[in-house]
């Protein structure tokens, strides 16, 4: 019923629905995949504990890739079964939130890091679309996170933590969280990441090797997801997916 990669069958299961539903398939009527999408998804549930816990390598990843996994299978289908169990996993990870910078970690209050807080923010802005509300000032807080990771001309150069330098796969990451907190806003900020990400393109080696990780897939992953929020007809879109595909 999971999916076992590393230490959490949380987080591995919470990514393999992802894909599943972002190719199209529900877990509440015919199509392609459902079978797995459905067990999945149960044994997902089932990992939710009273307190809204469901961290099993002992780390926020866990829970923000779960709940995000639950998040979104309720966006699509309305399926009242898990709306309760995704609003104790929303507020675990609200709960969590660092109080003074706005961010989230390993750890329940620890001061945040993007990687972490980016996949939280996915989970939460998800969770409040489909219908389980989160507090402005939750969002607000988190708006502030991002700000203390920004960095150029316009902020829109995204880093780890405050004082690290800006990389290719954090500036991703940080666009999309700014889209999913902010709207699919046209501002400095957008288009400094956009400019960035333009010049860190797939296919070119060169570029990757100096800014992204030997795996680039998580670079690729959140640059395809705000590239495709700030537009189809921008060029930056249309020549990102060509050069991906």
């Amino acid at each position: 019923g999971y999916w076992l990669e590393t230490d959490s069958r949380v987080a591995h299961t919470g990514l393999a629905l992802l894909a599943y539903m972002a190719y199209g398939s529900r877990h509440d009527e015919r199509c392609a995949y459902r079978e797995p999408l459905e067990t999945g998804l149960g044994w997902l549930v089932g990992q939710v504990r009273s307190d809204g816990g469901m961290m099993d390598g002992g780390k926020m990843y866990d829970q923000a890739i779960g709940t995000y996994a639950i998040a979104e299978a309720y966006r699509i289908t309305q399926d009242e079964k898990l709306k309760e169990p995704l609003a104790k996993a929303m507020a675990f990870l609200i709960a969590a939130q660092d109080p003074k910078g706005g961010g989230w970690r390993y750890s329940v209050h620890q001061s945040g890091d993007l990687s972490v807080s980016a996949w939280v923010i996915g989970a939460l802005v998800t969770g409040h679309v489909a219908g389980v509300p989160v507090d402005v000032e939750v969002r607000r807080n988190a708006l502030r996170f991002l700000d203390s990771v920004s960095g150029g001309g316009g902020q829109g150069l995204y880093k780890y933590m405050p004082e690290k330098e800006p990389k290719a796969t954090m500036v991703a990451a940080g666009l999309f969280s700014y889209q999913m907190l902010a709207g699919t806003v046209k501002d400095k900020r957008v288009s400094e990441s956009v400019s960035y990400i333009m010049s860190h393109l797939p296919d070119d080696p060169k570029s990757e090797k100096k800014s992204v990780s030997d795996d680039p897939f998580y670079y690729w992953y959140n640059a395809t997801l705000a590239l495709r929020l700030h537009g189809t007809d921008n060029d930056s879109w249309k020549m990102w997916r060509e050069k991906l595909n």
